[in-house]
This record gives C-alpha cells, structure tokens and sequence, in this order.
C-alpha cells in the first residue's frame, strides 16, 4: 500500500474485509497531522459538514489532508492495532458492525 496519499481526504474500506485490521494503516502520512513549519491558514478547511452514510457531522475545521477512515461493516477480528494512534489528523473513525 502506498502509505503517502496526499490528496486523499475520504478512505472508505467499508463491506469488503475479514480478518485483522491491517497494521499499516496507522503509517498513512497524510492521516498525520504535519509538523507546525507546515501548517498556515490555507492548509485547513473551516466550518465543514460532512454526510456520511446518511449521518450528518459538524467539523470546526478540516486538515487539507486525509481525515476520515471507515472500516465500518466488515469482518475484522481481534484488537485495534496500536499504530491507529499515530493517525493524527484523523476527524472520524467508524469501526461499527464490526
């Protein structure tokens, strides 16, 4: 998996896997929030409504980076893996019906 998709802001992987969540999703580089010499007022969207499988979400602001993951509806097993945490850019995380 290519892990530096910039422009990706949406990653939906919903009704498709079984199995473990895979590792190396938490090295998704533009899940990640960039270092602060990165960061200036154009590298954020404000006041952002997102519709999500009919759910409707208010985000104050949105990084220009990739920010919500669904791996909702699948088949996964076992536990979150730790890497997850490293996603800090990350807005919505949906691991229902899992």
């Amino acid at each position: 998996m290519d892990h530096n998709i910039p422009k990706l802001q949406v990653l939906d992987l919903s009704n498709n896997f079984t199995g473990r969540i895979p590792f190396n999703l938490g090295r998704l580089l533009g899940f990640q929030i960039p270092s602060s010499s990165q960061v200036t007022s154009s590298t954020f969207y404000t006041d952002v409504q997102v519709n999500i499988k009919g759910h409707e979400y208010s985000l104050t602001y949105v990084l220009l980076t990739n920010t919500i993951l669904d791996l909702s509806s699948n088949n996964f097993i076992g536990e979150i893996p730790s890497s997850m945490g490293n996603l800090s850019a990350l807005q919505l995380l949906n691991l229902s019906r899992n």
